[in-house]
């Protein structure tokens, strides 16, 4: 990268400054990954424990983690479709919805319950945000980013073939609007 070679060879700082110095580019990574947003709700949730705490607390709450969780739903509905072949995407729609509607019919009885053993509302986003962070702690340590091929092929040469068809088709696309237009100035 060019800022730790600036870093450390013009500037002398050492390689620890260096990384402590790149740790934005982390930090940043993750809230555009729109989870902090749920955790930064879930939080201040949690410490809207009196009626006059909506507008500092709640309001803020709902707006933040609403959208967050749109973001995420929707981009994880993204990712699912992508890396899935079109033959499955029935199938995979279908377990997707599913794993949706059985974790809220889950969650929601687990949180029922909390709330009305505990009579606390605090405890119940406490809840919600350990479950988030053992959620968070299980894709960081599972997830693997990887490529399918959508051909044939198993080392991407499908993948290389679709893009070569999309761009042999711009191609004749934009070849067949210049004989079209040469055609009307005729």
């Amino acid at each position: 990268m060019v800022f730790t070679t600036l870093w450390q060879e013009v500037y002398h700082w050492t390689v620890i400054s260096s990384a402590v110095h790149m740790l934005p580019i982390g930090v940043m990574a993750f809230v555009a990954s729109f989870t902090i947003l749920v955790t930064i709700a879930t939080l201040l949730l949690a410490f809207a424990d009196r009626p006059g705490r909506y507008w500092t607390f709640v309001f803020p709450g709902f707006v933040i983690g609403s959208t967050g969780a749109m973001l995420c739903y929707t981009h994880t509905n993204i990712a699912i479709f992508h890396t899935m072949p079109p033959s499955m995407a029935g199938t995979v729609g279908a377990i997707f919805n599913g794993a949706l509607q059985l974790g809220s019919a889950i969650g929601l009885a687990a949180v029922t319950s909390i709330e009305t053993s505990v009579e606390e509302v605090p405890a119940v986003f406490w809840f919600l945000l350990s479950i988030f962070a053992v959620q968070t702690v299980g894709v960081l340590a599972f997830h693997r980013n990887r490529s399918t091929t959508t051909g044939s092929g198993s080392n991407g040469a499908g993948d290389r073939d679709e893009k070569f068809t999309v761009i042999l088709d711009l191609r004749n696309v934009l070849r067949n609007t210049e004989l079209d237009s040469v055609m009307l100035d005729r």
